[in-house]
């Protein structure tokens, strides 16, 4: 059983109490405990508390050995509390009273000079949850291209632009969208966000089947050709990508013709080197030997990158 209770402590705030500071006057405290499903003390566990309706974190402490808690230094206001709770390594909030949704969370309200206790027990495992929905690409590019997740589940998107992700801890989280490994590169957040605060939350419930929002994403292609000094083509050489001479965000290998390819790359800028064997130095095209001399190009949507990189002599690296 959960259980939810508020005590009204306004002359006691204002006095410190062994193992406890004083808090600031006009604020509020919220505390508490949490217990196992036996009624014994939660110790370690992660308590989070959030504005109501807001995702983000506003203050976080860990219960102590008596699965006790306290955050203090509150504005007044309306709050949700959680317990972070680890499932194999797999996180999920658990909201007061006994929630996996954040909007199904107890409002609790904080007012100056008060105390509010919410208690908690924990429950055991939650059922888990699914979610389908539809990704769009943009740029000629098949969408089985590319991989969808979403609170730590994980699938490859469909011929025909379908997924679904089954066995994840419900709870809300943004689905995340990304260019599968040896395809290229590129990260969205959906329905087609560049950064992940522009993405949107979507919420499903233990035991719940959800749908997704559709996915609308743009990608463009590089294609290109390495050849060594004599103007052979260079065959195993290490093509990587980078955005502002950052370490390579992937690579590909060039094939018996010299060529490689991206076949789905998000659009931007970056820079791109070549890795031809151990103990050579690093070259960044056009054929300089620092990513500060490199230049920068521009991937589009719906476009081929063509580039072609002649690999240098050894008396000509440092001149470059």
């Amino acid at each position: 059983m959960v259980t939810l209770a508020a005590v009204v402590a306004a002359a006691a705030l204002c006095l410190p109490t062994a193992g406890s500071a004083a808090v600031p006057e006009g604020t509020g405290v919220i505390s508490g405990r949490v217990v196992l499903s036996n009624g014994s003390p939660a110790e370690d566990i992660p308590v989070v508390v959030h504005r109501a309706g807001d995702h983000r974190v506003l203050a976080s402490v860990r219960t102590d050995g008596d699965g006790a808690y306290r955050n203090a230094g509150l504005a007044p206001g309306a709050y949700a509390v959680g317990a972070r709770r680890q499932f194999r390594g797999e996180e999920a909030i658990q909201w007061a009273p006994g929630r996996w949704l954040q909007a199904q969370a107890d409002t609790v309200l904080v007012t100056a000079d008060t105390v509010v206790t919410v208690d908690q027990q924990l429950l055991a495992r939650p059922a888990t949850a699914a979610l389908r929905g539809r990704l769009q690409v943009r740029g000629g590019v098949p969408p089985n291209f590319l991989e969808v997740s979403w609170h730590a589940g994980r699938t490859p998107v469909r011929a025909d632009g379908s997924y679904r992700i089954e066995g994840a801890l419900p709870g809300d989280d943004r689905i995340s969208i990304a260019v599968r490994r040896g395809m290229g590169w590129g990260r969205w957040w959906g329905p087609g966000a560049d950064h992940p605060d522009d993405g949107e939350r979507v919420s499903v419930d233990a035991g719940a089947s959800g749908v997704a929002p559709d996915l609308v994403v743009a990608v463009g292609t590089v294609a290109g050709r390495v050849t060594g000094p004599d103007g052979r083509p260079a065959q195993s050489v290490e093509v990587s990508m980078h955005q502002r001479g950052s370490r390579g965000l992937t690579y590909s290998l060039t094939d018996a013709d010299g060529g490689f390819s991206f076949d789905a790359v998000k659009p931007g800028e970056y820079q791109f080197s070549t890795y031809a064997r151990l103990g050579t130095p690093i070259q960044w095209f056009p054929r300089k030997s620092s990513p500060e001399a490199g230049a920068h190009y521009q991937v589009e949507a719906g476009r081929t990158l063509t580039l072609h990189e002649q690999l240098l002599l050894p008396t000509e690296r440092n001149r470059r």
